[in-house]
């Protein structure tokens, strides 16, 4: 019998359970997919690294002996070492406008080597051959085939290589030149590995190397054997020394890993409290409709573990539907994710799956939440003895409202107004769940689009306010800084030219240091130009450190403290330096001084390590190609194109914008659909009543709908800090040594929220239309009270 009232209630009832099921459904297909890329993420990588010996250490000197990896291999601690060429070259191409750059790395065929590369397609080059392996993506996207030639620049002179396969390597699962650059782009970057052998003589390094990799032995730290690399390799010109933590493409690797954590850990639970909640609410009110019901089953010896049983089926029913339902497709949604993931990372064995154990986690989390909801709604069944449940429960104590006692809004309301408010004061419980679930539909889009928001002003702030040049012309050796500029703006295309010198350096305040470059710009530069904390250009002071919040934050430095700057260059002596101001940055961890003082500061005469060019865009392609040709042009940075890049994958993103607004849409929806129904089933007999005195449906309606706006602008108004609070948390987990987002909601964004919420709370009141005429005067004025 019980059974058949199981079915029967969920039938009549259909909506607000199908309503309940799909927010549960959203929150555990958002877990349990992020979930299955997270773990294959995660072992793909591990297995990955150890399978191609990925280093634990790296260190980059101007040039060196071949015998430096074994001087490093006797340093107590280090267990292989492998000394290499790594050399970024210049693709030449038809159009001469691409700018596009290949990073030539060296191998031995003939030893083992750390940072392997895992063979693609193809074959191997042979040593002393002209024959270099590529990465696929930059293979596909420059429209090469195995066996294609490619003409490089190496030292001003053109040499071409044919291209016998492809490879990836450990080193590069995430395939960009730098921390400038925060996307792939295989068109204008790409990685190819060339035998020792053929690349030595080419770039006149013969048994030298510039790149060393190193793995410790077991139980040593890389801080253990970081002084004793760094002495060795301090008369080779040494520029840094870092550990594999602090490795680019592990970095950014590392950082997506951390953000699926927090979305594994924190997104589903919102969901299932918000579905929940209304679990919560739909049994409570069941119960009291059914007071009767029970009374007259307790009446005929059903005992309370029987009826409680009987309406716990009910949230178990939902959490079991719930829970694989999104199982199910979190899984298939995982081999979408995996083929967006393979567009930015270069991992084999990166894959979907349909996973029992993901699928029985979500069943366990759906029925954990559902089934104590469902306990707490109908737990005052126990409490019922069969003469107290036949009975009408006591009307409770009416009190005025808050409102009612602000006179003057009192009396601006109108009958229906009124009911409204009172309705909302008096069923507080329902009404909080409510504004809970709807603020939390709203700052889900908000806080998500809000992140886009974020974006934007971070390329606005770094690539239209901060960096004013076209390109950034790194040089091979430093030039004196009169004679780089008087070259650069002879170059047709070029408007002007500002120097700019990059000392890498260890920065160490108190306890604490970081590896860094200072950049010296010149004082009154237009090409590169920094910003205070309220937006205005300010020119560098005549001596000392401005650095970026970020910088300032992870070495824990005010403005005004004093730090000790030990440097790679000139007379290497460690140096005290005061720190003028903290400015805001994104992007890396700025460090700048003015050139001269720099120069000063390094015991060195007026040097250029690179050039800020303004170009004229009619002949930007004219000055790529005589750049290129450059015997001392290490690098073209065309920060045009960087923004470009942004701009295009924000375009690309819009989609996910759109799918979180339809998540957000069908949580409110589904919050305010069943307020609706339970308000309307609560009132039955008052708005009976009300149409028996001559109240039309229309008038009715506005009731709700007035009720409705009540609760929404109150969680549009709690849901506004909370959006904040959400974006807090995705720019903390996001935020790194290589970029950080600002916090920023446009008004655009909060508007676009409050739209949406207005559309599913009409959705919603649409939904209801008919209910009320369907109403049975009738039968419901003649129900017992």
């Amino acid at each position: 019998m019980l059974k058949r009232k199981l079915w029967r209630d969920i039938k009549g009832n259909w909506g607000a359970y199908t309503a309940c099921i799909s927010v549960m459904v959203i929150g555990l297909m958002i877990y349990v997919s992020m979930a299955l890329i997270l773990e294959s993420l995660e072992a793909s990588r591990d297995k990955y690294y150890r399978q191609y010996s990925m280093a634990d250490g790296f260190a980059q000197i101007v040039r060196g002996p071949l015998s430096l990896a074994q001087d490093i291999g006797e340093i107590k601690g280090i267990n292989e070492v492998t000394g290499r060429i790594v050399q970024n070259v210049f693709v030449l191409k038809a159009r001469n406008d691409d700018n596009t750059t290949i990073r030539l790395v060296s191998f031995n065929s003939d030893k083992q080597m750390l940072n392997g590369f895992k063979l693609e397609q193809g074959k191997v080059p042979q040593p002393g051959s002209r024959e270099i392996l590529v990465s696929p993506a930059f293979l596909k996207d420059n429209n090469y085939q195995i066996g294609s030639r490619i003409p490089l620049i190496l030292r001003g002179n053109e040499v071409v290589f044919t291209i016998t396969g492809t490879a990836i390597s450990p080193e590069y699962i995430y395939e960009i030149p730098g921390g400038q650059t925060l996307t792939p782009d295989p068109k204008t970057f790409g990685v190819a590995f060339v035998p020792y052998d053929t690349v030595a003589p080419l770039l006149s390094m013969n048994g030298q190397v510039n790149d060393l990799v190193f793995t410790l032995e077991a139980g040593t730290v890389h801080r253990q054997v970081e002084r004793p690399v760094s002495r060795i390799l301090e008369k080779h010109g040494l520029t840094q020394v870092f550990a594999l933590k602090d490795q680019l493409s592990n970095s950014m690797l590392a950082q997506e890993i951390a953000g699926l954590k927090a979305t594994v850990n924190t997104t589903p639970v919102i969901f299932l409290l918000v579905a929940a909640s209304i679990l919560f609410i739909m049994l409570r009110r069941m119960i009291e409709q059914q007071r009767g019901q029970i009374g007259v089953l307790k009446a005929f010896g059903f005992t309370d573990w029987e009826i409680l049983r009987h309406y716990l089926s009910y949230p178990f029913i939902i959490g079991l539907t719930g829970g694989l339902g999104g199982g199910l497709v979190g899984g298939l949604l995982s081999y979408k994710f995996a083929e967006l993931y393979q567009q930015f990372y270069n991992i084999p064995g990166l894959s979907g799956q349909i996973s029992l154990k993901y699928i029985a986690a979500g069943i366990l989390l759906s029925l954990a939440f559902s089934l104590a909801a469902g306990y707490l709604g109908c737990r005052g069944v126990l409490q019922l003895v069969p003469a107290e449940a036949m009975r009408a429960p006591s009307p409770k104590d009416v009190h005025k409202t808050p409102v009612e006692k602000l006179e003057f809004f009192w009396r601006m309301l109108n009958t229906q107004g009124k009911m409204a408010v009172r309705n909302v004061f008096r069923s507080k419980q329902r009404s909080f769940l409510a504004i809970f679930g709807i603020a939390s539909a709203f700052s889900i889009m908000v806080a998500a689009n809000g992140s886009f928001d974020s974006i934007n002003h971070l390329i606005d702030f770094e690539y239209n306010q901060v960096e004013r040049y076209d390109m950034k012309i790194g040089l091979q050796n430093s030039a004196e800084q009169r004679t780089a500029i008087s070259s650069a703006e002879a170059v047709r295309g070029i408007l002007k030219a500002e120097p700019v010198l990059e000392v890498p350096v260890t920065l160490n305040h108190q306890w604490l240091k970081k590896d860094i470059v200072i950049t010296g710009l010149t004082r009154e530069g237009t090409l590169y130009q920094l910003l205070n904390n309220k937006g205005e250009v300010f020119n560098l002071p005549a001596y000392g450190l401005v650095i970026s919040a970020q910088l300032a934050k992870t070495l824990n430095i005010s403005a005004s403290d004093v730090v000790t700057v030990k440097l790679f260059m000139g007379d290497k002596k460690e140096k005290l330096v005061r720190v003028v101001m903290i400015v805001p940055q994104y992007v890396g961890l700025g460090a700048y001084m003015d050139i001269n003082a720099l120069s000063s500061l390094i015991s060195g005469p007026p040097l250029a390590s690179s050039l800020l060019v303004k170009v004229d865009s009619a002949l930007s392609a004219d000055a790529h190609k005589t750049l290129k040709e450059g015997k001392n042009v290490s690098a073209i940075l065309d920060k045009n194109k960087i923004k470009q890049q942004f701009e295009e994958l924000m375009e690309t993103s819009k989609s996910q914008k759109y799918i979180i607004l339809i998540f957000g849409f069908v949580m409110g929806f589904a919050i305010v659909y069943n307020v609706n129904i339970i308000s309307l089933s609560e009132r039955e007999r008052e708005m009976a009543t009300l149409t028996v005195l001559g109240m039309t449906e229309g008038e009715i309606n506005r009731i709700l709908v007035f009720e409705q706006l009540v609760l929404g602008v109150t969680a549009v108004v709690v849901g506004i800090p909370l959006s904040y609070g959400m974006l807090w948390a995705i720019v903390s987990a996001s935020g790194n040594d290589i970029y950080n987002m600002p916090l920023v909601i446009s008004g655009s964004t909060i508007a676009t929220g409050i739209l949406w919420t207005l559309m599913f709370l009409i959705a919603a009141q649409w939904k209801m239309k008919g209910r009320i005429r369907k109403l049975s005067m009738l039968d419901v004025l003649k129900q017992q009270d």
